[in-house]
């Protein structure tokens, strides 16, 4: 089941991904399940993020579309929730990863004290 801020999640890295081609000059397109790049897109970054649970049955179709345009290598899918059977497709997974949140303002305690946690408010800061 996929929570809220996993969905906040999938599309804020969408709009990543979004932002990414865009600056590239890419033509991209959100629907309320999916953002979707038909062009080549910088490496890396995927060219399908899914956005909902309940899109898996309209995902198979958006594949399809990609690899008539895009052909069959070269290109990748974000299956945000780990819900797609990528295999009928040719698609194997690269690896797998769970969204993770944290509440905006909480204190982050390092769990080693070797790790130091601080705010970096310049750009000098940021980076050093």
């Amino acid at each position: 089941m996929a929570t809220d801020a996993a969905i906040q999640a999938a599309c804020n890295n969408a709009r990543w991904c979004d932002t990414v081609c865009r600056a590239h000059g890419l033509a991209t397109a959100f629907s309320a399940d999916a953002w979707v790049s038909r062009s080549p897109v910088p490496p890396l970054y995927p060219n399908l993020v899914t956005l909902s649970l309940g899109s898996v049955d309209r995902q198979p179709g958006r594949v399809s579309e990609l690899r008539s345009s895009l052909g069959d290598r070269g290109w990748a899918v974000k299956d945000s929730f780990s819900a797609l059977d990528r295999a009928p497709e040719g698609f194997e997974t690269l690896f797998d990863a769970e969204w993770v949140c944290r509440a905006a303002g909480d204190e982050v305690v390092p769990s080693d004290p070797a790790l130091v946690v601080s705010r970096v408010r310049s750009r000098e800061r940021l980076l050093a």
